[in-house]
């Protein structure tokens, strides 16, 4: 049987450790902080299908979230688009501010589509794997945008939980912004009891250190959490 024939529709998120590049030089501690995360992210998968996340268990959803050096990855197969963006929005978010307050912040993208996942795990193949690869690394902030194959599947049905993304200009490496759906991770930021000076002191913190041209990173996502708080103040 051809890969064709095994392709099963569902969605993919894949979020990328910002700067990881050369972070040995700034971090002597970086690779236990990634291991962290990474262990923090399976532990979610392993809640949802345990059935610990009531709400996102009864969906029947069995979300796969593994780790690869830098990048972490958020495999679900279902039929139903909405119900699996909504799994992946909430799960990114966590994750999202999690790496932020860890120091590693994660960006990333989220395509919905056909794909075929081998038995082992290790390799994905497919239209919705195209999507995700052209977008999860192409904009500059901290977050996790909609790639146009998700955000296609969102605009034929009505979202149960708006709140989870943004409709955003999103800041490119090299056009104008473009306007997609991004995770609301600011709403999880606030849950968590963080306030915006925590996070400013963070970004500072991680702009410091950051390259030349990762440093208008940090000033786009404080300019995303304030316009998200500053909409939802309204």
């Amino acid at each position: 049987m051809g890969d064709r024939e095994l392709m099963r529709r569902g969605a993919i998120t894949f979020l990328d450790v910002i700067g990881w590049k050369r972070i040995w030089q700034r971090m002597d501690d970086a690779v236990e902080r990634l291991e962290r995360l990474d262990k923090f992210a399976e532990a979610i998968g392993e809640s949802i299908q345990k059935g610990r996340f009531q709400r996102l268990s009864q969906q029947g959803l069995e979300p796969k979230i593994q780790g690869l050096s830098d990048t972490i990855a958020i495999i679900t197969m279902s039929e139903n688009p909405l119900h699996v963006l909504e799994l992946h929005a909430e799960i990114a978010a966590m994750l999202i501010v999690d790496s932020i307050i860890a120091g590693i912040p994660l960006r990333g993208a989220t395509a919905y589509g056909q794909f075929h996942l081998t038995e082992n795990n290790y390799i994905l193949v497919g239209p919705a794997v195209d999507d995700v690869g052209d977008w999860f690394e192409s904009f500059r902030m901290i977050g996790v945008i909609h790639a146009p194959s998700a955000d296609e599947e969102l605009n034929k049905g009505s979202f149960k939980r708006p709140h989870l993304l943004v409709d955003y200009p999103i800041p490119t490496k090299s056009a104008a912004p473009i306007k997609a759906h991004s995770v609301n991770w600011p709403h999880r930021w606030q849950l968590s009891q963080k306030r915006r000076e925590d996070l400013n002191r963070l970004l500072l913190d991680m702009e410091g250190q950051a390259q030349e041209q990762d440093k208008l990173i940090y000033q786009n996502t404080i300019a995303f959490y304030d316009h998200v708080l500053c909409r939802s103040s309204r």
